[in-house]
């Protein structure tokens, strides 16, 4: 049994794994983005991104609880910052925010 358990602590690693990939490719786009008083945003993923790539440790190590807050507080600034671009794309180009 304890190897199972051990297997999927590591599957749930490797899905917190692809979450940040597919943040990574969703606001990649952000630096060439033309549109007007995005480029803070910009900035702000990719101090986001660098300050991630930084980290000392193993992100496949998944004994590491440090991974996990790291992770907690990155996706809960993409979610403040991605609300923010959906503001200002919706405001350029006149879509009413919508409340969810």
């Amino acid at each position: 049994m304890y190897i199972f358990g051990k297997f999927d602590t590591f599957r749930r690693r490797l899905e917190k794994i692809i979450q940040l990939l597919d943040v990574f490719e969703l606001f990649s786009p952000l630096s060439s983005a033309t549109i007007e008083g995005i480029e803070p945003h910009a900035a702000k993923f990719s101090q986001l991104v660098s300050s991630l790539k930084k980290k000392p440790y193993d992100f496949l190590d998944q004994r590491n609880t440090m991974f996990d807050t790291d992770f907690g507080e990155f996706m809960q600034t993409i979610s403040e910052l991605q609300v923010r671009n959906n503001f200002i794309i919706g405001h350029v180009i006149n879509i009413p925010t919508m409340q969810f």
